[in-house]
């Protein structure tokens, strides 16, 4: 009896802690360059989009944790004001529920459905016409198989639709790259799911095999196999970096997971612990090694709890 007490006082105490580091960490308030808004009105139309250096978010519409702190809050602003601050790849989980397709970490609803989303991005994208928004989709694994099939047509149906047809751009297998001037104004879906449709949703589809997709760096938490510690995870981000930007553009969208989480004591994540030792040393590496960084093709990076001089210093690389 009393060691079982004991243990529920340790798990209250690592729930406690966790929830206290999570609220300490709020890059949120650091002010941002204005200039995010619109830094692709900088490109040429010409430019493809597979010679960028593009910031993203991991779980983009993940704000909400479960009862303890780091557990499924992965960003710390919302949608709206990652597109702002300059982020230009969003990562969003569905599920659907009672016939609606809501975003989810985990059994985590996040108070958005995939309607909201677009509606957000749309928004944003006639504001500031020169831009334009990657938008991976997955169907959140929790409560379904992930494939992707129950899904696949709710999707369509808003790709189709007279209100939403005119937002999206395509990229199939027998196409080059798009170019900036090709996206802009517009969203490319990246399909991480089994389109039922027959290819028929506006796209690029990655599931499976795709011959325009590169993603790496999906190590789901540290420690793991040859990622021992949060320097190891650094590490395999910098190694990333210095491989792109010794190689020229093949005509491949790349992207990186400079997101991953720790397993603290009884394998409880804690998203913060990584993104808080990676974050401020990709931000440095990034500034310090500019001039030989800029116009490569580091594809996307796509980070936790992003904020607005890492998105800027991520974006800044595509010019002089």
């Amino acid at each position: 009896m009393i060691n079982r007490r004991l243990k529920s006082l340790l798990f209250i105490l690592i729930q406690f802690a966790l929830l206290l580091s999570s609220c300490q960490w709020n890059p949120s308030q650091i002010s941002y360059n204005d200039d995010g808004k619109n830094w692709m009105s900088k490109l040429s139309n010409t430019r493809r989009l597979t010679t960028l250096s593009i910031p993203g978010t991991h779980d983009t519409c993940a704000l909400y944790d479960y009862l303890i702190g780091g557990a499924s809050a992965n960003q710390d602003v919302s949608l709206y004001e990652q597109l702002n601050q300059g982020v230009r790849f969003l990562d969003i989980r569905v599920t659907k529920r009672d016939g609606v397709l809501g975003i989810y970490h985990g059994i985590k609803y996040m108070y958005l459905d995939l309607e909201d989303i677009i509606l957000i991005t749309e928004r944003f994208l006639k504001e500031n016409p020169t831009e334009f928004v990657l938008m991976m989709i997955k169907e959140e694994v929790f409560r379904s198989s992930g494939s992707g099939e129950n899904i696949t047509d709710d999707i369509f149906r808003l790709t189709n639709s007279d209100r939403y047809k005119y937002l999206f751009a395509s990229w199939k297998d027998t196409e080059t790259s798009p170019t900036v001037g090709d996206l802009r104004g517009k969203i490319l879906i990246i399909k991480n799911f089994i389109d039922s449709n027959l290819g028929v949703i506006p796209s690029l589809n990655i599931w499976r095999s795709n011959i325009h997709w590169v993603r790496e760096g999906d190590s789901a938490y540290v420690p793991q196999g040859d990622i021992q510690s949060v320097e190891d995870k650094w590490n395999q981000v910098r190694n990333y970096i210095t491989k792109r930007s010794n190689l020229s553009d093949d005509g491949r969208l790349y992207m990186h997971s400079v997101a991953s989480y720790y397993e603290e004591i009884f394998g409880l994540p804690n998203i913060d612990r990584v993104a808080k030792y990676v974050n401020p040393r990709l931000l440095s590496y990034l500034t310090s090694n500019k001039a030989s960084l800029k116009n490569k093709p580091l594809g996307i990076l796509m980070c936790d709890k992003i904020y607005p001089s890492l998105t800027e210093a991520i974006y800044s690389l595509n010019f002089d």
